[in-house]
């Protein structure tokens, strides 16, 4: 990945951070869905304006963060990533 900016997001992705960064967007939602985030809001919670690039280094960039999200999601005790139906 080109971006250094992402670099550092992945570095900073661990079950500790990622549980509180979806804990706090799951607050700010109904009651009725507060068990449910979207991943696409904790990505845009990570990045938080950062420049991921252009193009394809862009979507490369993604399309890590979202694996690494995916699979972070699973070491934390009473989570879980569940593919949503398109």
């Amino acid at each position: 990945m080109g971006s250094q900016a992402a670099k550092e997001i992945l570095g900073q992705i661990t079950s500790e951070k990622l549980e509180k960064v979806i804990l706090d967007l799951a607050s700010t939602q109904p009651t009725s869905q507060e068990r449910l985030v979207v991943l696409e809001e904790i990505v845009r919670a990570l990045v938080k304006g950062k420049e991921l690039g252009i193009g394809s280094e862009r979507l490369e960039a993604y399309l890590e963060i979202t694996r690494a999200i995916k699979e972070t999601v699973g070491l934390i005790q009473g989570m879980r990533y569940v593919e949503a139906n398109s």
